[in-house]
């Protein structure tokens, strides 16, 4: 059972004016979206891809740093 006023998989308000123009309809930008192959190890090989790259070892603090630098010290 719907409420009144409301249609399958969007409210509508009374009190809210129709939109003449979908939200962002002046964006130029463009959106892909993908699913992995396997999405339950995606961010794990994404983060073992990171690791193993050499612009992480470059950008990497050590405990001390980061103690000394504070989260500061990551933009750096």
């Amino acid at each position: 059972m719907l409420a009144p006023g409301a249609r399958r998989g969007a409210l509508l308000y009374t009190w809210q004016p129709a939109r003449s123009q979908p939200p962002h309809s002046g964006s130029t930008a463009q959106v892909a979206v993908h699913t992995p192959a396997d999405p339950v190890l995606a961010a794990w090989q994404g983060g073992a891809a990171l690791g193993a790259s050499p612009e992480y070892a470059a950008r990497a603090l050590t405990r001390a740093e980061y103690e000394e630098r504070g989260a500061g010290g990551l933009a750096a």
